[in-house]
């Protein structure tokens, strides 16, 4: 021991080799023999004894790096390396212990906590117990044996298994709640002098299911996605956006709080999700094996050439094959829920018409004609659904008017390089109504323009939602509603 993993190659395939520390990042002792990890130099097991984890012989529970120290945990015990060197737990000189010598502290509370997760955040490390409770360990600029001080900050009934992800001067981690789960943000409180958590799955109560199991976020993008483990939910990553701006006072504030989910083909089920930039990787698996599939966040355009940006799931640019009647694609990985096509620019004029597949096995489809003139992009339709939410009235200083009751009479939104698309309206004893719009001088695409649906109904009881299902961009930049505000004492 140790044993690290390093990755030697991208490839593909990714390789890494596994190994023992090599010479030279241990330490040696001073009869030649070597020992990975650094050996005490001065003292004995009373006066420079071994680090609790290995005196009491305890479990890691996790593993990180804080303040260039490695930092190992388990039990109620948190353990630091020495300042520099990832390897070294004993004290360098016992008689004169020194800010860069290793730490050894342990949580004290009136109940057992034993840690789960220990993530840097800020200037401290947030350690997270099974017991649901939220510790900071804290320093001043140099964290040193006399420094480091643990304190509990919060208590919240985490949800077991579900590592925190950092993004910004946020920390996000998922509590536990009936049916469902909460997402919470914790974040220094400048008017409470302490860090805090805050919900911001509170407006969409019981939304985000009660079996997430996995917390990613992007970090250039402010996103936060949610895996769930559900037989139900295993083939959707729900989807948590914020946006910061300047509110009426001209003050930093949060102007957008939205929730949403991507749901792939039900067969898929998502094994795990990892971020690499602005890109999140899926190990997917289906009834044909195991595959990992990529999505940017947010969409990134279909390249070079074709006249929009195409809409389509395990998108892959393929060149046909033409055998009278047909045009066959080979897929380069099996997909039997391929039903798409659109014409690349090698097709000059017809670039960007859209073609509907047949599918021949697990790694063809066809369609009938000559289309083998150049790559398309196949890929699986999906339906876009965007709920909007309730419209109040507000005052001059942005305040919620609650003592009056909206009644809707129609929404106008404006578009810019958008096919088709529809506004659906949703409302008690009334079927569902669509109005549907399709671009007005007859190309695929309207390079700008609006649309309206009636809605005539109270704002409490509608439900008004943007849908799509073709594979042409779908651009709602801003929107108006039109109604009438009546007193309720009226």
């Amino acid at each position: 021991m140790p044993i690290k993993i390093v990755r030697t190659s991208l490839g593909p395939p990714v390789e890494f080799t596994v190994s023992l520390i090599a010479d030279g990042e241990g330490a040696t002792k001073a009869d030649g023999t070597y020992d990975r990890w650094g050996f005490r130099e001065t003292g004995d097991e009373d006066t420079n004894p071994l680090p609790s984890l290995w005196k009491e012989g305890l479990n890691l529970s996790d593993a990180s790096f804080h303040r260039n120290r490695l930092v190992l945990a388990g039990d109620e015990n948190i353990v630091f390396s020495q300042a520099g060197d990832f390897f070294k737990f004993f004290l360098e000189d016992f008689d004169d212990i020194g800010d860069s010598d290793p730490i050894d502290i342990a949580l004290s509370a009136e109940e057992v906590t034993l840690v789960e997760f220990i993530v840097p955040f800020r200037k401290s490390l947030v350690i997270f117990t099974k017991s649901g409770r939220q510790f900071d360990l804290n320093a001043p600029e140099a964290l040193t044996p006399s420094t480091a001080a643990i304190t509990s900050s919060t208590t919240y009934h985490t949800k077991p298994g579900v590592r925190p992800a950092v993004l910004g001067d946020a920390l996000y981690f998922a509590a536990e709640q009936v049916g469902n789960t909460q997402l919470l943000e914790y974040f220094y409180s400048d008017t409470e002098a302490a860090n805090t958590a805050a919900d911001v799955s509170s407006h969409v109560e019981g939304y985000p299911p009660a079996d997430i199991k996995t917390i990613r976020v992007v970090l250039n993008n402010d996103t936060v996605l949610l895996l769930s483990k559900g037989v139900a939910h295993d083939h959707e990553i729900y989807v948590y956006r914020f946006y910061w701006g300047q509110n009426a006072q001209g003050n930093a504030a949060r102007l957008q709080s939205a929730w949403g989910k991507y749901v792939f083909h039900q067969d898929d089920r998502i094994v795990d999700i990892g971020i690499v930039g602005a890109d999140c990787y899926m190990l997917v698996e289906n009834a044909l094996g195991y595959f990992v599939s990529r999505f940017s966040v947010p969409a990134e355009p279909a390249g070079a050439g074709y006249p929009w940006e195409v809409r389509l799931d395990n998108m892959q640019s393929q060149t046909g094959a033409y055998s009278a009647p047909n045009t066959t694609w080979t897929l380069a990985a099996p997909d039997t829920a391929i039903n798409c096509a659109i014409l690349g620019p090698a097709f000059g004029g017809e670039a960007g018409k859209v073609l509907t597949l047949t599918t021949v096995d697990a790694t063809h489809v066809r369609c009938a004609g000559d289309y083998s003139a150049g790559p398309a992009l196949v890929g699986r339709r999906f339906t876009m659904n965007v709920q909007l939410s309730r419209p109040y009235m507000r005052d001059q200083s942005g305040a919620t008017i609650l003592d009056m009751v909206l009644l809707l009479n129609k929404i106008v939104l404006n578009h810019k390089n958008t096919g088709s698309y529809a506004i659906r309206v949703e409302q008690p004893a009334r079927a569902a109504r669509d109005y549907g719009f399709v671009p007005r001088d007859g190309s695929a695409i309207e390079a700008e323009g609006s649309h309206w649906a009636y809605i005539m109904g109270n704002s409490k009881d509608t439900i008004v939602s943007i849908r799509d299902t073709s594979p042409y961009p779908c651009i709602i930049p801003s929107g108006e509603w039109v109604g009438t505000f009546v007193s309720r004492s009226m």
